[in-house]
């Protein structure tokens, strides 16, 4: 990598996260995201965060630059579910290019269609990587436009897709936690942290002198406000709120040379 193309990375990364560090919401987030991948009107970002056996359509969070015309006939070609580009990429730990033409995954007659049907929409193709969080989440977002963009734009997003996505995402789930934590009460937060803990029913009942039905009462309500399915799922979701931290970290560092300038990527431990 060039010194210079070095230092346009490390501004662009270190621009994104200074605004970033302003976002009062999720979705202010994401569209900081956007308009420093978007910027020259010719391509279109979505992103999608999913739970564990969630897909953007089935619990998932999604948001998009795309209208919401246009994301319902991509979601009537499942585009974002089981497709080869979603499913490659809960896979790949890089981003990846692909296009109507060449993509990851089995040329199937289904894939075929959906391709075909991509292609109609002037979605020829696309940048996507998958950031990948505690609690089994996975955050997958998709840089999409006309072929010969998405070409021409590789090169320079093949090194800072991640790191710009990572930033953005890290950014959107603290807000959300903070969200999250704020919809449960007190109680619901002790009888989660008891679970955590690896309490059974009986034994959190008793912890808190009360009877086995209240506490399931308290975990119904727990599952309704955190939007997840099962007992599990709500103790992988607190264990995430409790760490505050849910994608990998990212340090923005300069070489001390002052030659080279570059992001650095690094999952927590």
């Amino acid at each position: 990598m060039s010194s210079s193309s070095a230092a346009s990375e490390w501004e662009r990364a270190s621009g994104l996260q200074a605004d970033l560090a302003l976002a009062q919401s999720p979705h202010e987030a994401f569209h900081m995201l956007a308009a420093c991948l978007c910027d020259d009107g010719r391509s279109d970002l979505t992103l999608q965060i999913e739970g564990h056996g969630q897909s953007a359509r089935s619990g998932g969070t999604r948001w998009s630059t795309h209208g919401i015309a246009l994301l319902a006939r991509l979601d009537s070609l499942g585009f974002g579910d089981h497709d080869p580009v979603h499913r490659y990429a809960r896979r790949s730990l890089d981003p990846f290019l692909w296009t109507t033409q060449q993509w990851p995954g089995p040329r199937t007659p289904a894939a075929r269609d959906l391709m075909r049907g991509l292609q109609d929409l002037s979605m020829e193709a696309g940048i996507t990587v998958a950031v990948w969080g505690r609690g089994g989440r996975v955050a997958i977002a998709t840089l999409s436009g006309r072929a010969a963009d998405m070409l021409r734009r590789w090169d320079g997003l093949r090194e800072d897709f991640l790191i710009l996505s990572v930033l953005a995402v890290r950014t959107i789930e603290r807000l959300s936690l903070v969200r999250e934590r704020e919809k449960l009460t007190a109680r619901e937060m002790e009888i989660l942290e008891l679970a955590a803990q690896g309490f059974t029913t009986t034994a959190i009942a008793r912890q808190l002198s009360v009877v086995e039905q209240t506490v399931k009462f308290h975990f119904r309500g727990i599952r309704e406000k955190l939007n997840v399915r099962s007992r599990a799922e709500a103790i992988a979701r607190f264990a995430v709120m409790d760490t505050g931290a849910v994608a990998p970290d990212v340090r923005l560092r300069r070489k001390s040379s002052g030659a080279s300038q570059e992001p650095e990527a690094r999952n927590m431990g």
